[in-house]
């Protein structure tokens, strides 16, 4: 098939495929919203478990999914998707040999093949294929990220506390086996500790919770930047800002000091010196935040706790994995334990494999549309999984997979139809 035939094919395809883009848009915002319409509900007494209201998230990505199998008669396979396949056989296989609960073993599976299942939609439903659509569902979700997360901040907690926000929140940690892990009706994560014995508010935003913010937040940013950079849109530039000082609020020191990382990195280092200001601003405000803490940075409650999951680990045991004790929470203060935990050595092997092939990819097409921004989130959520889960979970991770088998597909079919040199990166 010639390069002119391919391209009427891929439209053709694109657009028999663009129905998905209202249900990517509807799935997105169900994550936003389902926290605040757990807590509405909780309020006015509605009597219905909470849990059916997370579910929707799950029923929808389930409908989503079962559409992409039943609308495609060919799936993208190549290199990049080779790996995630062995994935998913190696995780059923070590599940069936497994013992534990049936709870357990569907929030193990879940754990693991909702970000892939996430990636294989992107890849192959593709309904965001040019930029103004990327653009248009990152802004969108933009606003509806910054509003409400700013919201939350400025609603007195005690209030949130009389409408029934801790049931809400105990409900929730119920789940994960951490309903003791209150403090003052909210979640502990919900404060920074001092060694001092002093307590800061963190910003939990629109996902209620501290860490499921920034992570989403991280991948906004991100985006956000770029479509700045390509468009100069003027609402893209105040969300930069606005994200900014949510994942700044939050105090989630991973994701905080790994975008400014990323930034240094990224960006610096390929614009020469015009953005040195801005760079130098931006460590600046961090520096003050870190300092307004008024304790130890390093050897706070939290800090301590991520370093001795590394320290207290049997190394020996991560070869092949081990059975978490049942009742006890999932996770290890990390999400490269908590894999060497459930699946050892050779599952995690693997995921290194497919990021390095999926990094070197997007690093080599850096000038391509989004690529840049895929590829620091990723950069980023790799820094922050040193000390926690988050990149593989739902609500927190979910933006960032579908858009990486979203963009990855974009990338690879933008040279095919023409691609178009971007010189401000490079």
């Amino acid at each position: 098939m010639n390069k002119d035939i391919d391209i009427v094919v891929i439209e053709n395809k694109y657009h028999q495929l663009s129905g998905f883009a209202m249900l990517i848009y509807l799935f997105y915002v169900t994550i936003i919203f389902q926290n605040i319409f757990a807590l509405a509900a909780t309020a006015f007494g509605i009597d219905i478990p909470i849990s059916m209201v997370y579910i929707v998230k799950d029923i929808l990505l389930l409908l989503i999914f079962s559409l992409v199998l039943a609308s495609k008669r060919v799936y993208k396979f190549n290199r990049f998707d080779q790996i995630p396949l062995v994935i998913i056989i190696y995780i059923i296989v070590v599940l069936m040999v497994n013992s534990g609960s049936f709870y357990d073993q569907v929030m193990k599976l879940r754990f693991y093949m909702v970000p892939l299942i996430l990636y294989f939609i992107g890849r192959n439903a593709i309904p965001f294929r040019k930029q103004v659509d990327i653009e248009r569902f990152i802004i969108f979700l933009g606003v509806f990220y910054v509003v409400l997360s700013l919201v939350f901040i400025f609603i007195d907690r005690n209030f949130l506390l009389q409408i029934g926000m801790g049931q809400l929140l105990g409900e929730k940690l119920g789940y994960f086996a951490r309903e003791d892990a209150v403090l003052g009706g909210y979640p502990i994560n919900y404060y920074f500790y001092h060694d001092t014995g002093e307590l800061t508010k963190r910003a939990f935003g629109a996902l209620f919770d501290p860490l499921a913010t920034a992570f989403m937040g991280a991948v906004l940013f991100f985006h956000l930047i770029e479509i700045r950079l390509r468009t100069k849109n003027k609402l893209a530039g105040l969300l930069v800002l606005g994200v900014g000082i949510v994942l700044m609020l939050t105090i989630t020191r991973a994701i905080i000091a790994g975008a400014i990382i990323v930034l240094m990195l990224y960006q610096f280092r390929k614009t020469r010196i015009r953005y040195l200001p801005v760079m130098a601003i931006i460590f600046g405000v961090f520096l003050l935040v870190l300092l307004s803490l008024k304790g130890s940075l390093v050897l706070d409650p939290s800090s301590v706790a991520h370093i001795g999951a590394y320290t207290k680990v049997d190394f020996m045991a991560l070869l092949v994995g081990e059975d978490f004790d049942p009742g006890e929470a999932r996770g290890a203060e990390s999400l490269y334990l908590t894999i060497l935990k459930e699946y050892g050595v050779g599952l995690f092997s693997l995921y290194v494999l497919w990021v390095y092939m999926l990094y070197k990819h997007l690093r080599a097409n850096f000038t391509r549309p989004f690529a840049y921004a895929t590829l620091a989130s990723m950069v980023v959520y790799l820094l922050a999984s040193f000390t926690t889960e988050h990149w593989f979970i739902f609500s927190s991770g979910a933006l960032f997979w579908f858009l990486l088998g979203n963009n990855l597909t974009v990338i690879q079919n933008d040279h095919r139809v023409g691609a178009i040199k971007h010189g401000y990166i490079v």
